[in-house]
Formats: structure tokens, sequence, C-alpha cells
């Protein structure tokens, strides 16, 4: 099978596609690093005029929580606009899409966006058969996660740079708040499985669920921490404190998924 996946060259694209060719199926990214847009020539999901898709893996968006909000005009372009002009793309090229979602568990503008692609990627399978499915996973981690200014603060990354430099790792509230972390390698795994077969149930697409192990923010992979106060709701675990890192990996495999 040839699958395209667009935001290709970020962290869960780069996974899905090293999924795709263990699974034996021909893969390519499409991604604005590599000069395309999802707002552009959609041509471009093909790889050449012969080498067409089976299936579209729609990764590509715009990240973040409150910082959206002074970007709403971009982030609805892309994750909304940019999502239908590739559903548009699939039904009209005979292709199947999978998408990526997640419950409205947060109400951010990010939150609103991949919710209202989730709704159009159901209508156009209503209204046209196109086969979809969705794979719902959200706090991902995995090689190539970016970090620093202009991208969205994630746990894992945010955690190992402070660690490696020997810095206060900061956490908001009491550290007993869960949160369940997946790795990028099964996300890119179940977004290829979903393809096969792509049979949609009543509301227009197959869910595919991926989690890791429920564990609270304090119980990182650097154990034996002492949080003291640096702020209002705010704690820090002292590096000083802290046991080397335990080697990160997929869910099972190479210890703590946190």
């Amino acid at each position: 099978m040839n699958i395209v996946v667009t935001g290709g060259v970020g962290f869960l694209g780069r996974a899905t596609i090293h999924a795709a060719f263990a699974a034996g199926h021909e893969a390519w990214a499409f991604d604005h690093h590599l000069g395309h847009d999802v707002l552009g020539n959609l041509d471009q999901l093909s790889l050449s005029p012969s080498m067409h898709p089976d299936v579209v893996i729609h990764l590509a968006g715009v990240l973040g929580t409150d910082e959206l909000f002074d970007d709403i005009e971009r982030a609805i372009q892309i994750n909304v606009t940019g999502a239908a002009r590739v559903l548009d793309w699939c039904h009209r090229n005979g292709a199947g899409y999978v998408g990526i979602t997640m419950p409205p568990v947060f109400p951010s503008v990010y939150t609103a966006t991949k919710l209202a692609a989730d709704r159009l990627a159901s209508a156009y399978h209503h209204a046209y058969q196109l086969p979809v499915s969705h794979v719902r996973a959200f706090n991902a981690y995995g090689p190539g996660q970016a970090h620093g200014p202009g991208h969205p603060r994630k746990i894992i990354p945010s955690f190992s740079v402070q660690g490696w430099r020997n810095e206060p790792l900061l956490i908001w509230g009491d550290g007993e708040q869960i949160v369940d972390l997946v790795h990028a390698d099964d996300i890119g795994r179940m977004l290829v499985d979903a393809d096969h077969g792509q049979r949609c149930g009543p509301t227009g697409d197959r869910d595919h669920r991926q989690h890791g192990r429920d564990a609270p923010h304090a119980d990182a992979p650097w154990r034996d921490e002492q949080p003291g106060s640096v702020g209002r709701d705010r704690h820090r675990l002292e590096p000083s404190r802290l046991e080397a890192p335990t080697q990160l990996g997929p869910a099972g495999r190479h210890g703590p998924v946190v």
C-alpha cells in the first residue's frame, strides 16, 4: 500500500513513516519543511504522476494551547480548512483518510480545531462513503519531539532538558495529577494499522485508542524527588535529589513511560 503522511517531518510523522516501512508499505512525507502546504497544491500528495497514495495519514497542523489565542485564524486555516482540503482531495482521488484526534478534555483553540476536523471527516464519510479512520492518541513523546521557543511545552522534553542542565524540574500543582503518555512509535504503528480495511462504524470512523501507563507527574523517570514551592500552585523537583534518568522508550520496552 502507498501511504503519504502530512506533517511527515515531525516526530509523529517520522515514526509513522518508519512504521509504514516496517509493515512493508511504501510511504513518503508531505510537509511544509519540504515546501508543501495543506492550503496550497495538494497534487503534491502524490509522490509522482504514477505514484499515488492509497491512504493519506493527516498529521499536519498547528499545535499549542493558550498561545493559539494569539493566532486563531491561522490555527483554523491550517487545522480545519487544511483538513477539509485534504479530505476533499481524498474523496476526489480515491484515497482513504486517517486522522488523529483527541477527546474534548481541555477547552483550547487546538482542541476546538481538532474536533472540527474530526467532524468534517465523519461528514465526508457519510456524504461520500469516504473511508475514514481516526486514532485517538494524545500526550505523545518520543525522539525528535520539539522543545524551545515557538513550540508548545511538553512534559518529557521539558523535564529532559531541565534535567540535563541540572535545573529544577518545574511542575504545576502537587505532582499527583495523572498523565498517560504514549510513545511515538506506538502511535505510528496504530496510525498505519488504522489503514487496514478502513471499515467505518456508524459515526463514520474507526476509533483506535492508544494508552501508556497512568502515572502522577511527580513519578517521572527521575525518582526520589523532594518538591519545594517556587510559586502559587507550582513546585520544583531539585536535580540534586534525582536519580539518573531511566532510558525512555515505548511502553513496556525500556522502563517507565513517564
